[in-house]
């Protein structure tokens, strides 16, 4: 979180600035970038269950890949 103010994007993850092309491979790169992009509802799940919330992404990943 960058600020305390509630914005539309405040539950995003900010990912550290990469240097080279090998560092934004990095899970610590490519995580917060993969998770911005997760549609909210996915999002709010992974305070619920672990189990719904990765049936959830599968579906929601498998709906995605098939259009």
């Amino acid at each position: 979180m960058l600020h305390k103010r509630i914005t539309r994007q405040s539950g995003d993850l900010h990912a550290k600035r990469c240097r080279t092309t090998i560092a934004t491979q990095h899970i610590s790169s490519k995580g917060p970038q993969i998770w911005n992009i997760l549609p909210n509802d996915i999002k709010s799940l992974s305070i619920g269950t672990v189990k719904r919330f990765t049936s959830t992404l599968t579906t929601h990943i498998l709906q995605e890949y098939n259009q």
